[in-house]
């Protein structure tokens, strides 16, 4: 298969308008995290915390009202600028955000460092600089596996890539059985509603497509969209995604 370099910037920057934020309904998955990791052990209240690859701040904003300073990092400014006005709406002042790739920043240490679902960590050396940024805990959210709808599984099968799979990445866990960290694990389950355009969505599956090694056809994949449509403009389908909480301590045994 074909491999393509995709620019991460650019490919958040343009998806930040159709990505979750915390000013719209969610399924309440960012509750029950918080809520995981304060019953591991975490305490939130009044520490400093880092969020790495916050995007539109669904995490941030919330944790924000329980910490006592959050720097949230972020590649892409159009997700930062999102998270900055959900944050203003809110009355919140004590969100510092950097538009900046983790591998190129040098955070301050943190009480808390929270990562999830971001594919801002991407190397063995990404996750040990997170290990190292924290002082008490690190809040990790990573994926497992994820279960697309019928239309969506014959899209990828027509182009024979399988994106459905994940290994909480492997690299961290890698990493964790090097160290002697206490560390808790937590599945997390959520159900996501993805709604956009025709040529929206066309375009988002193509880009997957790529990232997983496969040639798009635009044609076939438009053809899809429309022939599930009920008003042949937009598209609406559910994924089931299986997660897994990971909850450092930096205490050493």
């Amino acid at each position: 298969m074909k491999k393509y370099n995709i620019n991460q910037k650019e490919k958040w920057n343009k998806r930040a308008h159709s990505y979750p934020s915390f000013s719209e309904e969610t399924s309440g998955v960012e509750e029950r995290v918080i809520s995981l990791a304060e019953s591991a052990g975490v305490a939130i209240r009044d520490k400093t915390l880092l969020d790495i690859g916050c995007g539109t701040g669904r995490f941030t904003i919330r944790i924000s009202k329980k910490a006592s300073q959050v720097t949230a990092v972020d590649i892409s400014e159009n997700m930062l600028n999102i998270l900055e006005e959900d944050a203003r709406a809110e009355g919140l002042t004590n969100i510092k955000t950097l538009c900046a790739d983790w591998k190129d920043t040098s955070p301050a240490k943190c009480e808390i460092v929270m990562a999830t679902l971001t594919p801002a960590l991407r190397t063995e050396h990404d996750f040990q600089r997170m290990l190292d940024t924290a002082e008490e805990h690190v809040i990790y959210l990573g994926w497992v596996q994820r279960k697309e709808c019928p239309m969506i599984r014959d899209i990828y099968k027509t182009h024979n890539v399988d994106p459905t799979g994940f290994d909480f990445p492997g690299k961290f866990s890698d990493l964790l059985e090097k160290r002697t960290y206490d560390v808790q694990f937590f599945p997390v389950k959520d159900e996501w509603e993805r709604t956009g355009s025709i040529t929206e969505m066309t375009e988002r599956l193509a880009q997957s497509i790529k990232e997983y090694g496969g040639e798009p056809d635009l044609n076939s994949i438009r053809q899809k969209l429309l022939e599930n449509s009920t008003d042949g403009i937009n598209i609406t389908y559910i994924t089931d995604v299986e997660l897994k909480l990971a909850i450092i301590s930096k205490t050493v045994h």
